[in-house]
């Protein structure tokens, strides 16, 4: 039944245990019922899934489908499971589900990307189609959260701070640029653009310079 209705649906995916409605693990694939025997019958499965499975039994879980994803055959397979990454992002980040190992949803490291695809992720990551627009000062979802000098240090990081640009007030900091992109949804082309510049972006100032206010 799951193979008839799930053989061309792509999407994210999820094992909920029945007993204490739990959401244990979270996955995504580009083929749902292929991915669901997958785990059944441990090809490329989870680990834990597997102990699960072998501790309660697999009619103890539930499979449920957080959300569809639309197959775009404007680009390749390899740029879809990366559109589909994103989407297990949000619900990796929702339920922190304790069998999955990495709380990161898959590598993009030394991935090539088509023009298309490209395209496409500017075109969702500016303006506002940036989970950020707008969200600067308090409506940040990161205000207020600073990183202690003993963080610092053991990530071997230099801070970035972000500021509002209005009331020059610190909005939050990163360990580095890289985790700034990430949390930002952001580039890292436009955000060092930004801190060369010194210029606003999106009501938000970035530095290296923890104040006052950031440059200038």
């Amino acid at each position: 039944m799951i193979r008839n209705g799930l053989s061309k649906a792509a999407g994210v995916y999820g094992f909920q245990l029945i007993s204490t409605g739990e959401i244990v693990y979270v996955g995504s694939s580009v083929n749902l019922a292929r991915r669901f025997m997958d785990h059944v019958n441990n090809r490329k499965s989870n680990i834990p899934l597997q102990h699960g499975f072998a501790k309660y039994g697999v009619p103890a879980y539930n499979f449920l489908i957080f959300e569809r994803h639309n197959y775009d055959y404007d680009i390749s397979t390899q740029d879809n499971k990366t559109l589909l990454l994103a989407m297990e992002q949000k619900f990796l980040d929702l339920f922190t589900p304790r069998y999955n190992i990495n709380p990161t949803a898959g590598s993009s490291l030394g991935v090539l990307r088509s023009q298309t695809f490209k395209d496409k992720q500017r075109a969702n990551n500016t303006g506002q189609g940036n989970p950020m627009y707008g969200r600067a000062g308090e409506d940040s979802p990161r205000f207020g959260i600073l990183h202690n000098e003993e963080a610092r240090v053991k990530m071997g990081s230099q801070y970035l701070y972000v500021f509002d640009a209005t009331t020059k007030q610190l909005i939050s900091s990163y360990l580095g640029l890289r985790e700034a992109c990430r949390e930002m949804s952001m580039s890292h082309h436009t955000i060092r653009k930004h801190i060369a510049s010194g210029r606003a972006y999106k009501g938000m100032i970035f530095s290296y310079s923890p104040g006052p206010g950031g440059p200038g």
